[in-house]
């Protein structure tokens, strides 16, 4: 992360990364920059939010184009809800880039609730090939993802028994 927690991922800070927002937001697609501005994907108390939620999925796609000798990436990550009561997706793609690092060291807490941890934060920043997308979840795993183009959607599971 560059501008939302600092280098122990003890402490998380938005107001840098809302100014570097501001600064850039012409250089954004609006659409990227409605989801990376939007506090309601990181407020506590926002069942949109990402902070909290589970990994439920995680799946990278090469389609093959037309004769097929040349192909595009594409990533699409499905969250289960802070509050279990949504599915969140995001679409990436022309995807120029990936990392995913997990390590199954695994705490007593995330051992209950999720092999990866909840979501810590995340960011999205401009990068040379359009934008990335880091995530950050409480165990240490995170995931990065370069991409030109974002799309990001819920799916309500409608009425889900308290956690």
């Amino acid at each position: 992360m560059k501008y939302i927690i600092n280098n122990s991922m003890s402490e998380i800070n938005y107001n840098s990364y809302l100014e570097y927002l501001v600064l850039n937001k012409d250089n954004f697609d609006p659409d990227v920059y409605n989801f990376a501005s939007n506090f309601l994907y990181f407020d506590l108390s926002s069942p949109s939010s990402l902070h909290d939620s589970w990994l439920e999925s995680l799946a990278v796609k090469e389609i093959r184009m037309k004769g097929g000798a040349d192909s595009k990436i594409e990533v699409e990550i499905i969250l289960l809800g802070a509050f279990h009561d949504r599915k969140i997706h995001m679409r990436y793609e022309e995807v120029a880039g990936y990392e995913f690092i997990f390590n199954d060291a695994v705490s007593d807490l995330s051992e209950i609730r999720s092999r990866h941890g909840d979501i810590f934060t995340h960011e999205i920043r401009l990068e040379n090939k359009g934008y990335e997308h880091e995530i950050a979840f409480s165990d240490g795993a995170k995931f990065s993802i370069v991409f030109s183009k974002f799309k990001h959607w819920e799916e309500s599971l409608g009425s889900v028994p308290a956690v």
